[in-house]
């Protein structure tokens, strides 16, 4: 991929080739090597401002590589534990009993 950038000295842009240029801006391209095909709409880009004008205009968020992570809401210990009081006060022997004998299997694993 060919790579330029603005030289100050000749004041334009031109192609990055090893050590003959000083360090300047770099560009970023807004066009794309690939026709870039748009999910929502369907139509085809070769231009990254014109799929972002597009993905706007759908009413979508481009989003990069952030992690997207489920935040789960924190227990609420007392009320687990008043809903557990009312199931065992419910709960016949033979169920209790059953339910010890599965911990008892987990924990010898």
């Amino acid at each position: 991929m060919t790579t330029y950038v603005f030289d100050k000295q000749l004041g334009k842009v031109v192609e990055k080739r090893g050590d003959n240029f000083t360090f300047q801006h770099y560009l970023i391209s807004d066009s794309l090597s690939d026709r870039l095909l748009h999910p929502v709409t369907g139509k085809y880009h070769d231009s990254k401002s014109r799929f972002r004008q597009d993905t706007k205009a759908a009413g979508c968020e481009e989003v990069g590589n952030e992690k997207m992570e489920t935040k789960r809401t924190p227990i609420d210990r007392e009320k687990r534990r008043s809903v557990l009081r009312e199931q065992l006060k419910t709960m016949s022997d033979s169920q209790a009993g059953e339910i010890m004998n599965q911990l008892e299997r987990q924990y010898r694993r």
